[in-house]
């Protein structure tokens, strides 16, 4: 009798702890929410590559209509660790893959450490309720969100759904607002995320001045200010590259000095000024790296 009551509690204990882990999450449970409105949906993404947490999902809110492309294309806007490569049909989107930053270092694509499999169709699912999934019988451009709607993505497209249950809150990036290292990468470290989401009013902008001292058409990089100076680059001279320094105050041209790693249609590097130093490096082939005096544009 002892030995049958004993089996028997065992079972019960087993069946609850077998039911709690396998509770999907709830709304509740989501951590991180994008968008605003009265109306609030969920989006689920699951990798299966064994890495965890496997699968990810987001909040999101909304008044009027909207759809699962609006959904997709505004969380992974937000979340600066989660990255959407798709192509784009004319008739609607398609997932080509998703890349999601696991330790938070602002690069997704570290091989074993972070979601980068994308090997196989992506499968997209819906669900009323995060448990029952079934596969979208629309692509998400037509899909029309309802309140209470799950959307989930999981790879490959023919796994069980079933794993959409297993679904860990993805949470908001805390942003480190330590003074920025004066050699930060571009757009803010491997991962290029860091994004200023303002805008400007033209209208309201006073222009300081204009030279006719230009640095053609294909001109893009930012430029950079010290001493004085604005530095910038173009490639005026074909096929070399150019460097200008000029005058903050008007515009007028300091110096100006030839680089030979011009590179074809236009350049996205900046000159960077450092230590009474400008640097700009340039390739394509041979890779090259200049550093000119910032009051001269000398290279002695």
């Amino acid at each position: 009798m002892t030995k049958q009551f004993k089996a028997i509690a065992t079972c019960i204990i087993m069946t609850i702890i077998s039911a709690a882990a396998a509770r999907a999450i709830t709304f509740d449970d989501l951590q991180y929410w994008v968008g605003e409105g009265s109306n609030q949906a969920a989006f689920v993404v699951s990798w299966n590559d064994g890495l965890d947490p496997e699968v990810l999902a987001w909040g999101y809110r909304w008044d009027g209509e909207a759809t699962g492309e609006d959904m997709l294309l505004t969380v992974s806007h937000a979340d600066r660790s989660l990255e959407l490569e798709y192509t784009d049909w004319g008739w609607g989107l398609a997932v080509d893959a998703f890349y999601y930053d696991l330790n938070k270092d602002g690069y997704a694509r570290e091989q074993g450490v972070d979601h980068t499999e994308n090997s196989g169709w992506w499968g997209y699912f819906n669900s009323s309720n995060g448990v029952a999934w079934t596969s979208s019988p629309v692509g998400m451009s037509d899909r029309v969100l309802s309140n209470g709607d799950w959307d989930g993505w999981q790879r490959p497209w023919d796994a069980n759904p079933k794993l959409l249950t297993n679904a860990v809150p993805a949470e908001p990036i805390v942003l480190n607002m330590a003074a920025p290292d004066p050699w930060g990468q571009f757009r803010g470290g491997p991962g290029h995320m860091d994004i200023w989401s303002g805008s400007i009013d033209t209208n309201a902008v006073t222009l300081l001045w204009a030279s006719a001292n230009g640095l053609n058409r294909n001109t893009q990089p930012a430029v950079s200010l010290d001493d004085g100076l604005v530095f910038a680059y173009g490639d005026r001279e074909n096929p070399k590259g150019i460097i200008k320094a000029y005058d903050i105050s008007d515009g007028s041209i300091v110096w100006s000095n030839s680089v030979r790693s011009y590179v074809d249609f236009w350049s996205w590097s900046s000159p960077v000024y450092d230590g009474g130093y400008v640097y700009w490096a340039g390739g394509p082939n041979p890779f090259r790296l200049y550093k000119m005096k910032a009051a001269t544009g000398s290279t002695d």
